[in-house]
């Protein structure tokens, strides 16, 4: 069991500043790209970490791929189900995702750390990536914004308690970005059994809020509303603007500048 550095990890700024930027590169170029599912993965190969980030959705086929929410158990565990479309999504690169990040490990030795990013249906597939690869891989994070659930109760509590390869469970080590009021973080619905995995950090015009795992729908919105009423004075659609990757990207680079 490994002590030290490796059993915990905190939220690091200049991190998500790489990750958000890396996110909004992925929507137009790729290091892989699948043309049944039109996957597409940038990898890009920093001086101190791999970071491997998936574009969201732009396509056709990914608006297919978000709305095949319907769950598939997967064989790892037989109780934990996840989401059919992402899970065929990322399932559709991984073979040539390991086999890119075995070809760079090579020169860079093992214990290179990996980050795993992405946003909207990409930070889905950034979460699946780190269930499937932590163990073989030194991932050091997961940075997400504005990503959707991927799985049920039970997904949600192996990914949470699951030892990575530096023995860092993955639950310790994802950072779900959410802008106020974007509703796609909250989808698909929780009637459906869907559930958060990760650390919430909740992003207002104004402020931002840590919200762990649970904050109160009430809260979420309220908190929102003054980023609401900023856009409805300038005559832009509230919702559609707080889901846009700039938007993410002009907040978390505020952040990063504040934390420099």
């Amino acid at each position: 069991m490994l002590t030290g550095p490796y059993k915990q990890r905190t939220f690091n700024a200049k991190r998500a500043r790489l990750c958000v930027l890396a996110s909004s590169r992925a929507y137009s170029e790729s290091t892989l790209h699948d043309p049944h599912t039109d996957t597409h993965v940038l990898i890009l190969e920093l001086p101190d970490c791999i970071i491997v980030a998936f574009r969201g959705t732009a396509s056709l086929e990914d608006f297919l791929i978000d709305a095949d929410f319907f769950t598939m158990p997967i064989d790892l565990h037989s109780d934990v189900r996840v989401h059919h479309g992402f899970c065929l999504a990322f399932k559709s690169v991984e073979n040539r995702l390991k086999a890119r990040l075995d070809e760079i490990l090579i020169r860079r030795g093992k214990d290179f750390p990996i980050y795993f990013t992405g946003h909207s249906l990409g930070g889905a597939l950034a979460i699946l990536a780190a269930f499937y690869l932590s163990r073989w891989y030194f991932v050091d994070g997961i940075y997400t914004f504005g990503a959707p659930d991927v799985g049920n109760a039970a997904f949600a509590k192996i990914y949470s308690t699951l030892d990575g390869y530096p023995q860092v469970p993955n639950g310790r080590k994802t950072f779900c970005l959410v802008n106020a009021c974007d509703p796609v973080p909250w989808l698909p619905p929780y009637r459906f059994g869907y559930r958060r995995v990760g650390r919430v950090y909740f992003m207002t015009g104004i402020s931002w809020l840590k919200s762990g795992f649970k904050l109160p729908l009430a809260a979420r919105w309220i908190a929102g509303l003054h980023q609401v009423f900023q856009n409805w004075l300038h005559g832009k659609a509230a919702l559609l603007t707080n889901h846009h990757i700039d938007l993410y990207k002009t907040r978390v680079e505020a952040l990063s500048s504040r934390a420099a």
